[in-house]
């Protein structure tokens, strides 16, 4: 796999940077519609499995102790645990 040169968190912006040519992408499919539509992108099936990518959990500060906040992180510890 080629290491990534540009990086995007938001799937709209990789869209837009694949669209201007700058590489290709995974995004999510529902993402796709509007540009395939137009042709400004093609689909390209893979049978490979996806390297991880970086994620992020953001919240305020005054929020970290709430209930619902603790066991979204915890699920999430969980889940970076068994990978």
């Amino acid at each position: 796999m080629p290491e990534p040169v540009v990086t995007s968190n938001n799937p709209a912006t990789t869209i837009q940077l694949v669209a201007a040519g700058v590489g290709v992408s995974a995004v999510p499919q529902t993402m796709m519609h509007a540009e395939e539509r137009i042709r400004r992108l093609a689909r390209v099936r893979v049978e490979s499995m996806l390297q991880a990518v970086p994620t992020a959990l953001v919240y305020r500060a005054s929020s970290a102790n709430h209930q619902h906040l603790l066991r979204l992180r915890e699920a999430m510890a969980a889940t970076m645990r068994a990978a």
